[in-house]
């Protein structure tokens, strides 16, 4: 009988506490820290340059879904470089033609790929 009103009766000791109590401002902080963080999707293609009519056009082989993305963005993002480009012709709702404004001359080269970023 002794025993169990020990046991009842017990007091948690001090580290218990401090544990619980940091374990849940732990908790607390990483939700208020994932709720805070923003995150801004991108849309990531491979395209090609090529060289069409006297000029330079990034070629992307784009899905429907993705058209909606593309003709409503007015910037592009080239190896963390934004530039400014519009849609110059579509073939076959699979490939899209971008003419970008101020293209540097090392993109300038038949075929190059290059990686590019439109935010959604």
């Amino acid at each position: 009988m002794f025993d169990k009103y020990i046991l009842i009766n017990k007091k948690p000791q001090k580290y218990l506490k401090n544990y619980l109590f940091s374990l849940l401002l732990l908790t607390i902080l990483i939700i208020i820290i994932y709720h805070s963080l923003k995150t801004t999707p991108y849309l990531e293609k491979k395209g090609k340059i090529k060289y069409l009519e006297n000029n330079y056009y990034l070629k992307l082989n784009i899905k429907k879904s993705d058209y909606k993305t593309i003709s409503s963005k007015k910037t592009i993002i080239i190896d963390n470089n934004k530039y400014y480009y519009q849609i110059y012709k579509k073939e076959n709702t699979t490939y899209l033609y971008l003419k970008i404004k101020n293209l540097p001359n090392s993109y300038k080269i038949k075929n190059y790929q290059t990686t590019i970023k439109i935010k959604k």
